[in-house]
């Protein structure tokens, strides 16, 4: 592997593979300030890019704005940022570019050691295509979770540790770095979300997505950042009741490339499958648990589907709850969705079925209050709007 060290002018490189460090010096002393390097990786068409951080000590600043590691393609349609310690050693990066660009730049104060970066090419054929990929399917659950609501737990409102790519599916969504919602795939080009997650005038400059999501507070090995194209609210959103036709669709800048990590969810179509013909429903988000409003790790919950019925004759509810609405979870109380949970996936597979197929029936969409008895969960029922989101896909896609 040959090595790029200099930073007195752009670098373009043409080889199969190279290292990258952030400076001549690097592992023998600290960068300088005011640097700004940059490289250019070049491969052939037909050919992507993948890119390993190996190590990273960078000063560690809100939203990197004084040294930072930027690496994009060369539209900028996917812009990943770097400073602090926020990644673990050989975190890759899947750029679907036969050009990445990588810029450097520091301030003149708090200089870390720097970076290491590997790259090699690869021919897009050798990759499976997103045509490979079903809907829905990721690995088994164990078989020890508890699926009765005898045993009421405490401990974490918002349910059981999940694995890496359990959830193949999950994005969080943010704004200005911030974590602000769940949400979930569906293509290659579109998430699932709650309307009301968004104010009423939204600047897409402040938003991104975190695709294949676990740990909030780091990138992880085979998520992704992407830019937000659109935003589509729903056009019955607050016409009628609060929270009714709570569901939001985001396109994102460009089109995500599916892995075992990151697949997307199946939409239950109620024209094939009816919803009482569904078991074992979860839901799955970084929604509060005892010690904080937000938890860092992807987690999630089993959870009964409830009749609405029953649901409107609680305390808390009088018959609040439409027909767009669903309502799951415990009525004594003691688990639930949560505070960081909205706009997160409600999915749950077929009664009787091999198939280990999920199907995403709802959203987190709101609760009178997290884990309390007699107030259950409330979920956007997406049986309501299979024809709206095939609407909204075919006229943007």
């Amino acid at each position: 592997m040959n090595e790029i060290t200099s930073c007195s002018q752009p670098l373009v490189y043409f080889n199969q593979s190279g290292i990258i460090k952030s400076h001549a010096q690097y592992g023998m002393m600290n960068y300088t300030s005011n640097l700004y390097c940059e490289y250019i990786i070049k491969a052939p068409m037909n050919y992507k890019i993948i890119i390993r951080i190996e190590e990273l000590d960078l000063e560690e600043t809100n939203s990197c704005i004084f040294d930072y590691l930027l690496i994009t393609d060369e539209y900028y349609t996917n812009v990943y940022t770097y400073c602090g310690y926020q990644v673990k050693a050989s975190h890759s990066i899947e750029m679907n570019s036969s050009q990445v660009y990588i810029i450097f730049g520091t301030d003149d104060a708090n200089h870390g050691h720097g970076f290491l970066l590997k790259y090699e090419t690869v021919k897009n054929e050798a990759l499976k295509s997103n045509n490979f990929y079903s809907c829905g399917l990721t690995f088994q659950l164990n078989e020890d979770v508890e699926y009765t609501d005898n045993k009421m737990e405490s401990r974490i409102i918002g349910g059981e540790l999940s694995r890496p790519g359990q959830w193949p599916w999950m994005v969080s969504v943010r704004e200005n770095n911030q974590f602000r919602c769940g949400a979930s795939l569906i293509s290659s080009q579109w998430l699932l979300t709650a309307a009301h997650c968004f104010p009423k005038d939204v600047n897409l400059n402040n938003w991104i997505v975190h695709i294949g999501d676990f740990y909030l507070d780091w990138i992880d090995s085979e998520e992704i950042l992407m830019n937000i194209s659109s935003i589509f609210i729903h056009p019955n959103y607050h016409l009628r009741k609060l929270y009714d036709y709570d569901y939001a669709l985001i396109k994102t800048a460009s089109s995500i490339q599916y892995t075992s990590k990151r697949l997307p969810i199946c939409i239950l179509n109620s024209t094939l499958i009816n919803i009482n013909e569904l078991d074992r429903c979860y839901v799955a988000g970084w929604g509060s648990s005892e010690d904080s409003p937000i938890s860092n790790e992807l987690r999630h919950l089993y959870i009964p589907l409830l009749n609405l019925t029953v649901c409107n004759q609680t305390e808390a509810y009088q018959g609040k709850l439409t027909e767009t609405m669903i309502c799951a979870g415990y009525i004594r109380g003691g688990k639930d969705s949560c505070q960081g949970d909205s706009g997160s996936p409600l999915m749950c597979q077929l009664h009787n079925t091999t198939d280990h197929v999920w199907y995403q029936i709802g959203i987190v969409s709101f609760g009178k209050s997290c884990a309390a008895a007699g107030t259950p969960g409330i979920y956007s029922n997406l049986t309501f709007v299979n024809n709206w989101i095939s609407s909204i896909i075919q006229s943007y896609e």
